[in-house]
């Protein structure tokens, strides 16, 4: 995946992150009057390390997989994303793995859209030909959002 990944910034959690990194403890303000038990703050600061080594080992995968990827570099603002379903996977559609490259997308797309283009299926009877163009939009939006550099 390039450098157009959409990437959800929680500030909340990057201050707990912070704050467990430099040994503090996890204050949430919803929970502000509760005293939790040295065993539950050793688990939520556990919790939260194992995932911040999580994030650290996926940044690094993405280092590995794609030489132009650069997170100071992506813009985080909303205004010029493309609109997207949280809940469809855009990498499933291109057949790709979540880590793929820009190239890795490219090249899914080129070759899905050969096979799924309507001008390529001149043989195919109407219900073949709607199902194609269907898959062929939904193709094409999965690489238009996996491609935008917002």
């Amino acid at each position: 995946m390039g450098r157009n990944a959409i990437e959800v910034f929680d500030p909340s959690l990057a201050r707990r992150q912070t704050q467990l990194q430099r040994g503090g403890t996890v204050s949430n303000p919803h929970f502000q009057g509760i005293k939790l038990s040295a065993e539950v703050e050793a688990r939520v600061a556990a919790a939260l390390q194992a995932e911040a080594i999580k994030i650290r080992a996926r940044e690094e995968e993405r280092r590995k997989r794609d030489p132009t990827y650069r997170p100071d570099a992506i813009d985080l603002s909303t205004l010029n994303l493309k609109p997207f379903d949280k809940y469809t996977d855009y990498y499933a559609r291109l057949g790709v793995g979540e880590f793929a490259s820009v190239a890795e997308l490219k090249k899914a797309f080129l070759a899905l859209s050969l096979r799924l283009h309507p001008d390529k299926l001149a043989g195919a009877t109407t219900g073949e030909l709607a199902a194609a163009k269907a898959k062929y939009h939904d193709v094409s939006e999965a690489f238009e959002i996996l491609s935008d550099l917002a």
